[in-house]
Order: structure tokens, then sequence, then C-alpha cells
């Protein structure tokens, strides 16, 4: 009887394909699966920011945050301790931006410094980014669910746009007029990759509780005090938005995930 098998030869070059494959296929799938997982991640505390803040104004009977002395004051330790009320937090950290990622990252894009730590905040490309106005003097409110929020109050309180501007909005589709914060949303913390776009994402704090995304047109169009055509070079879809030819900073990248379905398709 003729018997059947494999060679020792042919099993070692059948598991020496099968290792190559999955060295080359591994990679991408744990960025895929780290993706996925972030993604999720920024919609539940996208949920539980806006539900915090709609319960803040529900329970102290106002109808917009700029009626919340606390929301709009620039008493960083009293904002946080307020909204703990609503969100599930620890606390926040008396520090700026700079000493809670353990370094000096106000400087321009792309400048590497030896000052800057390892911890980040950097852009999606890996590049120092500049913290600017994104981050300004909000200090990092820590959530239970590891993630970090800043939430940097407009200078008045509340930044809202003229009626003939607020027309201007409306016409072009957007329902944005009247910003009382910049918020950042770190979805775990210090650790790794602390990169806008990946792990770090922004919006703007509308009077109504809404979080609106970096790179949408409701920001595009407060930024342009309405006007349409010089918005469209805000939007992710844009020259130096997040597409797969240019990928800008990373901030705009929040629209991208969410306008997908939070998903993170880059």
């Amino acid at each position: 009887m003729k018997k059947f098998g494999f060679t020792l030869a042919e099993v070692l070059i059948t598991l020496g394909i099968i290792g190559v494959v999955a060295a080359l296929t591994a990679p991408s799938l744990v960025l895929s699966s780290r993706n996925e997982a972030n993604a999720a991640r920024l919609a539940v505390n996208v949920s539980n920011l806006e539900n915090a803040f709609s319960n803040a104004m529900i329970k102290e009977n106002v109808e917009t945050l700029s009626n919340l002395s606390w929301m709009t004051g620039n008493d960083q330790a009293a904002l946080a301790g307020h909204l703990g009320q609503y969100l599930q937090t620890m606390g926040h950290k008396n520090e700026n931006v700079a000493v809670y990622y353990g370094g000096n990252f106000d400087n321009k894009p792309g400048e590497e410094t030896t000052s800057k730590g390892t911890n980040g905040p950097y852009d999606i490309n890996g590049n120092a980014y500049e913290t600017g106005q994104i981050f300004s003097t909000a200090e990092p409110i820590l959530l239970k669910n590891g993630a970090a929020v800043f939430i940097n109050n407009t200078t008045s309180g509340a930044d809202q746009k003229q009626d003939y501007i607020k027309d201007l909005i409306i016409n072009n589709g957007g329902s944005l007029l009247k910003r009382v914060a910049t918020v950042v949303i770190d979805i775990n913390g210090t650790d790794q990759p602390n990169r806008l776009g990946r792990d770090i994402f922004v919006f703007y704090l509308s009077d109504n509780g809404t979080l609106y995304p970096f790179g949408g047109l409701d920001v595009a169009l407060y930024d342009e005090n309405g006007n349409k055509d010089p918005a469209q070079q805000k939007l992710w879809t844009a020259h130096s938005g997040c597409t797969s030819s240019n990928m800008g900073y990373g901030d705009k990248c929040t629209a991208r995930v969410i306008e997908e379905g939070y998903k993170m398709n880059y």
C-alpha cells in the first residue's frame, strides 16, 4: 500500500511561508484593532461629556452653558469640581499641558527639541505640536475611564456671533452660533501615542452643550464668520485636512472620524 504524507522539508517550508505572511499582516491587524478601539472610546467620551453638560443645565435650571458661572469662569479647579457632579471624574491636575505630558511642547510643528520629553502631544505625523489656542491655559480633568479632558474657555466666557453672521452660518448649513470653549479629549491620558487624530481629538463646545469637531463644516463656518468658500479650506476633506494625500496636523481628523460613523479609516 502506498503511503501519503509530507516530508520534513515540505512541513518546514509551509511553516516558513505561514510565518512570513503572519509577520506581514500582524502589524496592520494590530493597528486596525487599535484604531477601532480608539474610535469607540472617543464616541463614549463625546456622549458622556454632552450628557454631563445637558444634565448640568437641567439641574441648575438654565438654558445655556454661559449661564453657568463655573463654566465660563477661569477657575479650572472649580470647573472640574462642578463638572464632576455630572461626570465620573478623578479630579483635575493643577498643571498645564506641557507639564502633564512631561515636557515643553509649545514649539512649531516639525521642530524637534531636546526638552520635549517622550510623551507628546504630537501631531499625527509625530512632530511636536504647537499647543497654542487649542490647549492654552486649560488643565487636564481626569476621567475614571482613563481619558483626560482639557476645557479652554473663551476669553469673554462665550464667543457669540453678530446676527448677520449667524444668518450667514445658518444659510450655509451651519448650526454653531455661540462658542463657550475649545475642548480637547485625550481618550487615554498620557498613554501613547499622544497624537492628534489618533488618541487626541479637538472640538468647539457650543452654548447649548453640543461638541462640534474640528475639520467639520460647523467649526469651519464659525471660524470664517459664515463665509463658505474660505471655510472649505478648513474642512477635513481639504488641503492640510485629514486625507490620504495630506493629513495636516491631525486636528481635523476629529471630524473625519465622526462623519464616517466613528471609524478611523486612515
